[in-house]
């Protein structure tokens, strides 16, 4: 007999032995940044496949700092046609240009790819901009990218973001902290570079995105979660993100 002890609010992400995700099924990765280095790369999912580094990410008590192309964490975990990946950051970059958007978790490279994109709104600077999701389709063989966007009036400040990848339906993206979401639909079946490039975390593959991110947190499923899963994941990396002095 086994007795299962839970402590609510408690952060054991240094030192424990297993993890009980509040939403299991098609959990790739599971990650809580912050503390060392050793402890922001470690995968919680269950038969998860730890994170490496590029460069040197700054690591503080609860998140680390990463550089699109040169300061950022490598994954094993490879594109998906269905996906959701969610998020917890704030951003540093200016938006000022190309070169200092931000992909905050991503596969994007010269074609195809999925993930979370920080964009340049308008003539607008930081912190203003826009918290974008995209995923490519097959459009008579070329990559036809299909995004969804929702602007901000500050990405400086912590959110935790999701986005869903539905073949055959489209992008959704969400700011679960502000309760704002956009949809960008199409019928067409997803294009994935073959073979699947893997999630990077902190950068895309693509050399113009430059901006840098804090990362708090980040999870990524191969199926498209419900309204109810995100929400339970929100609400668990919550709890966990407020006793490192983060709120989202």
């Amino acid at each position: 007999m086994a007795t299962l002890i839970r402590v609510p609010g408690a952060d054991f992400s240094a030192n424990a032995l297993g993890f009980l995700p509040p939403v299991a099924d098609g959990l790739q990765g599971w990650w809580y940044f912050g503390g060392t280095l050793a402890q922001s790369i470690r995968n919680l999912a269950p038969g998860g496949v730890d994170a490496t580094a590029t460069g040197s990410p700054a690591v503080s008590t609860g998140h680390i700092s990463c550089i699109g192309n040169s300061v950022y964490l490598n994954t094993s975990i490879p594109e998906t046609a269905e996906l959701t990946i969610l998020i917890a950051l704030r951003s540093f970059a200016t938006f000022a240009n190309t070169a200092n958007e931000v992909m905050p978790l991503s596969t994007y490279g010269s074609n195809g790819g999925a993930g979370f994109w920080l964009a340049k709104s308008g003539a607008s600077v930081g912190p203003i901009g826009i918290l974008r999701a995209h995923s490519f389709v097959d459009n008579a063989g070329a990559y036809l990218q299909v995004p969804a966007s929702i602007t901000e009036a500050n990405l400086s400040t912590w959110k935790f973001a999701s986005m869903t990848v539905d073949d055959g339906v489209g992008t959704n993206v969400y700011d679960q902290t502000g309760g704002l979401t956009a949809a960008g639909t199409s019928a067409l079946a997803r294009k994935i570079v073959v073979p699947p490039r893997t999630f990077r975390i902190g950068s895309s593959y693509n050399t113009s995105f430059q901006g840098g991110v804090d990362l708090a947190f980040a999870a990524i499923y191969s199926r498209v979660l419900t309204l109810a899963e995100r929400t339970s994941v929100y609400a668990a990396a919550q709890i966990t993100l407020a006793r490192r002095g983060i709120t989202v």
